[in-house]
């Protein structure tokens, strides 16, 4: 059985210093440059987990699949509207319904908090997560789109 789970002080402190590598790479992979993605990845420290430490309405989750660790959660509370900044499962145990048996705990969790949404945002090249999306009900609401030039 899949469940979230407060996440430990010692895995949260691993799993924040990963976070903003990951997140960065894919601003790049996105098509910002590393300059914008570095001054995106402060910014978005300093309002979220500044000094190391979770800001309130935030909570991270580690994801356990009966009693094996499996993936994490990041969401944040934002007046009811929930927004999730970060899920992800193992990438050697994708396949096989964690991802969705974690977005049905993340909405319990929210109902729990009594939010009325949840939302999230997901990079254009990362068809597989939004095909579980939008399998799971979510709804694009916006897009973005750029194009490169080049000379």
């Amino acid at each position: 059985m899949t469940r979230l789970e407060k996440m430990l002080d010692e895995d949260f402190e691993i799993w924040n210093a990963r976070v903003w590598v990951e997140y960065r790479n894919e601003l790049i992979m996105a098509g910002m440059t590393a300059e914008a993605a570095d001054e995106n990845v402060a910014t978005n420290i300093a309002q979220t987990i500044p000094e190391g430490k979770l800001s309130e309405g935030n909570y991270v989750f580690t994801v356990w699949n009966d009693d094996e660790k499996v993936g994490a959660v990041w969401l944040a509370d934002r007046a009811g509207e929930w927004f999730i900044y970060d899920i992800e499962i193992d990438e050697n145990l994708r396949g096989q319904g964690l991802g969705r048996a974690t977005m049905r705990n993340i909405e319990e969790f929210v109902r729990t908090q009594e939010g009325i949404s949840v939302s999230l945002s997901v990079f254009g090249f990362n068809k597989i997560a939004q095909n579980l999306y939008l399998s799971e009900g979510y709804e694009t609401i916006r897009w973005s789109m750029t194009k490169k030039l080049t000379n």
